[in-house]
This record gives structure tokens, sequence and C-alpha cells, in this order.
């Protein structure tokens, strides 16, 4: 059995607008469908009630394999998202995003994420798919392996991260609207009972309007980031001069913007202050009308 490590970051970003969502909680336009048959599935909207999953990540609702019970052996249970016309205005280029936790027995267990391009006819797995290519992103290091019903999805066990499926990359075919647009969300296990607890979910969220779009016209570029992990002064370093309307721009991997400033260089280097970011994963980006300039770092 080959391990895949998740290690992708976006490359692009999304404002905070949400065309469609749901917390759980509070009155939200994405519906959820438990099912096809509602009394096999496990999927639960609840409180979590369990050793590891023992609250949302927006109290004090999630989405649960069982909000009581660890998930059984040998045993496939799926619900699905459907995303409306209206909001695929802007396909391909849309993030579908949710906060996610796992309890899996690793190699064997665990989460298959699918696709359907057509209403549900056809399916493809979000880490093999071989025409839309979607970028699958995490916020930290994430286990993907050939699960027990030899399809590719995520297993092992991880705390609360931020998980996204986004479109609009270079590789892949590149449609210019799609009308239906579902996503399956299927945990798979063997014959083995391990006691764990599965799979839980928290604020699925479609973001759409795109800041810094990568297509062919507009060419993207790595910069080189120093030192790297950073604590205070971030120095990046252009092999093209920057023009004076570039912008430089710091997210975070939900897509946040925490700052904007232009460009000062000396000797083709401009200096950053990242001391004022709480420690985590980072991405920079330098927009202007020639391309955009990008790397991710690693606040200390």
């Amino acid at each position: 059995m080959k391990n895949f490590l998740l290690f992708a970051f976006a490359i692009f970003f999304f404002t905070s607008n949400a065309q469609q969502f749901n917390d759980f909680e509070q009155e939200a336009n994405l519906d959820i469908h438990l099912g096809p048959d509602s009394q096999d599935s496990i999927w639960q909207i609840g409180s979590p009630q369990k050793t590891f999953f023992n609250s949302a990540f927006s109290e004090p609702n999630a989405l649960v394999t069982d909000v009581f019970n660890t998930y059984p052996p040998y045993h496939s249970s799926s619900f699905h998202v459907d995303f409306s016309e209206i909001s695929l205005q802007t396909f391909p280029f849309i993030q579908i995003s949710w906060q996610q936790k796992l309890d899996f027995e690793s190699g064997a267990d665990g989460a298959m994420i699918e696709l359907s391009y057509d209403g549900g006819e056809t399916w493809s797995n979000v880490f093999t798919d071989p025409v839309y290519r979607p970028f699958v992103v995490g916020l930290y290091d994430i286990e993907v392996d050939t699960l027990s019903n030899g399809e590719v999805g995520m297993t092992g066990t991880s705390d609360w991260e931020f998980i996204a499926v986004c479109w609009g990359q270079f590789e892949g075919t590149q449609p210019d609207f799609v009308d239906q647009l579902r996503v399956r969300f299927t945990m798979i296990s063997d014959e083995n009972d391990t006691q764990q607890d599965g799979w839980m979910i928290d604020n699925i969220n479609m973001q759409i309007d795109i800041l810094g779009v990568v297509t062919d016209d507009l060419v993207r570029k790595e910069i080189k980031v120093y030192p790297n992990p950073v604590e205070d002064n971030l120095m990046l370093e252009f092999e093209e001069m920057i023009s004076p309307d570039s912008k430089i721009e710091i997210y975070d991997l939900s897509g946040k913007k925490h700052q904007s400033e232009t460009p000062y260089l000396v000797n083709g280097t401009h200096t950053t202050y990242v001391g004022n970011l709480i420690p985590g994963i980072y991405q920079v980006m330098v927009k202007n009308e020639e391309g955009i300039y990008y790397q991710k770092f690693v606040k200390d």
C-alpha cells in the first residue's frame, strides 16, 4: 500500500463572500443530503459526545459519523451537497472549504471525497480526477493513502484542520461554465473494529470572487523568501524588477488577507515585517499586470 502526503497550498485566494454555506447552527443556504438511504447512514448533525470528537468547530453542532458512537466495521456511509447553478457562475474559479477532524485506522479506513459535474451520473475522486484536476488544500500535512476499497482518501488521526477543494489551475480541462456540481463525502471502513471516532465536519463553505487568478494569461512565478521559518522580518527576493504598481499581500491558508503594502526594493529585495502574525503557515503574493509572484512561509 503506497502512502501519499497531502502537502498542497493554494496559489490563489478568494474574498470572504460565501455564495453557499452551512455551519449546522444558523440558517444556511446549503442543504446537506444524508443518504441515499438515511436509515443506513451514520452521518448525524448534532453536538459530538465522543472521546476525541468532544466539541464542534463552531459550537454546538457539527456533522459527525454518529454523534455518540464509534464508526462500525465494514461500512460505507455518504452524504452529499449540491451547489446551485447561480453559485457556479464563476466556475472554474471557485473554492469549496470546510473544517474537519479525523480519527480512522491508518491506511485502511478513511475519508473519500468525490465530485460529479452531471448531477450524480458519474463521479471522480478528488485526489485522482484526471479531467478537471482540482487542487486540494490543507492547513497541515494530512495522510492520504489507498483505502480498503481501493480508492485514495484521507486516513489516520488529525485535529481540526482547514480543507478546501479549488479549481482554476493550469492543468486539466477548464470549461467556461458548469451548471451542476455535487460533492460526495464518504467514510470507508474494513472488517476491523478499532473503536475510533471517524470523521467530523463543520462550516462547509463556497467562496468566489477571486483576488488573484492563476490562468494562462496571468503567469505565476515563484519568489525566494528568507528566513523561512521567520520571526520578524521576511525578505522577498525577486529575479525580475517589480513595477511600482505592484501589491505585496499576505494571506493565511483560509484565504484571509492580513497585510498589504507596496514594494520597496533594495538590490532586488523587499523586507516586510511579519512579527505581528500569529504562528502558522502563510502565503505571500505579489501581483501586477505581468503576473503573480508567490511563495509560502512559516511564521514562528
